[in-house]
């Protein structure tokens, strides 16, 4: 069976799970450099399409993704209880019904 999805958070996955408050009340996030070389340079290229399901509506997770270049299978999940509903939307979007059926057997 070949990996077809890489389907990860961001905040202590793509980071070191730190945000970084500025005095005027701006975040940042620090994303490790490696990581996004791998999703980059190896996984998209080897056919492995990314998933990100974070809970926090981020410009920085956003601009993150897309300047790697995969933030159209970005997705937002508010509550982290949802975070398989929102794969499963995913799974729905992209036509996956092998991870559907895997995620939520019938």
């Amino acid at each position: 069976m070949m990996i077809k999805y890489l389907v990860m958070d961001v905040d202590g996955t793509l980071t070191d799970g730190k945000i970084y408050m500025g005095v005027h009340g701006e975040m940042m996030k620090a994303f490790n450099i490696k990581d996004g070389c791998g999703i980059h340079d190896i996984a998209i290229p080897g056919g492995i399409i990314p998933v990100i399901i974070t809970g926090r509506t981020s410009e920085i997770v956003k601009n993150a993704a897309e300047s790697l270049e995969y933030s159209k299978y970005t997705r937002e999940s508010r509550i982290k209880l949802n975070s398989l509903i929102a794969l499963q939307m995913i799974c729905l979007r992209l036509r996956i019904s092998e991870m559907i059926s895997t995620i939520f057997p019938v």
